[in-house]
């Protein structure tokens, strides 16, 4: 029968095990760790380094975990799910999974269900994601509107300065053929002149483009964080701010933005 107390033991080892694989590709020796938690604000003393190690020590808190990761400069996960080093991780008392899926679980991407004789890790349904979920959803899309209102400026950028040149190579061309009566120099600027045009032209076809996908994508991104801030609400969750371009949207209900 697998006990509970077995269970801790045994993923209390792999924690250990990880702390010192970690510490042995920096060079530290356990005292070096123990002084870097305590320079962090929460001593591991060297001898809990080396009962955990040892497998003396057959228990880790949350705090524990966390102080150590950083004194390593780690993830916890990586402490806690070691992807790559094991094929198998005993989540739960009796059951393995692979150690991806497990950090995938404790990230908040996938959902547990433990119901079964087999553990299954799925996505999560509709009202089952994970707050964490939740708040790297509405930043993953804030940024993908920043990235594409930059593309955009940057397209704008790249036409008012094929348009200018094209402006300037003209205003040359013109004052070499009427004021420097320099036919020749006044025909290249106008070629010039002209293939400045061209590039204008594709410059603000490529800005149109940017402009569209630009607003296409805004709409899309306020439906999904419509959807998202109304469960952050619903849960009590601290709404992350929006740009000023999200601000005037409302979800239809309370008035609120977005």
């Amino acid at each position: 029968m697998v006990t509970l107390e077995g269970w801790q033991a045994r993923l209390t080892q792999t924690i250990a095990r990880e702390i010192r694989r970690h510490r042995d590709r920096r060079k530290l020796s356990a005292q070096q760790l123990a002084d870097r938690t305590e320079e962090l604000g929460l001593a591991v003393p060297r001898n809990v380094v080396a009962n955990l190690e040892s497998g003396r020590r057959d228990t880790i808190t949350a705090a524990e975990i966390l102080i150590i990761a950083a004194a390593l400069n780690v993830a916890p996960i990586e402490l806690i799910c070691p992807v790559g080093f094991d094929e198998q991780l005993e989540l739960l008392p009796g059951r393995f999974v692979d150690p991806l899926m497990a950090s995938r679980w404790v990230d908040g991407e996938l959902v547990l269900d433990a119901t079964k004789p087999q553990t299954v890790l799925r996505p999560p349904a509709v009202g089952e994601e994970s707050s964490t979920w939740l708040a790297e959803q509405h930043a993953a899309l804030l940024d993908r509107v920043e990235v594409q209102d930059a593309e955009v400026a940057q397209s704008a950028t790249l036409l008012d300065l094929a348009v200018t040149s094209a402006d300037m190579a003209d205003a040359v061309a013109v004052t070499a053929l009427k004021h420097d009566k320099n036919p020749e120099f006044a025909a290249r600027m106008s070629a010039e002149a002209d293939q400045h045009r061209k590039n204008a032209s594709s410059a603000r076809a490529e800005y149109q483009y940017k402009v569209t996908a630009a607003e296409q994508y805004r709409e899309v991104a306020a439906q999904s964080l419509r959807f998202i801030r109304a469960e952050m609400r619903r849960r009590g969750m601290i709404l992350p701010p929006l740009p000023e371009a999200f601000k005037n949207t409302t979800d239809g209900s309370d008035g609120d933005a977005l």
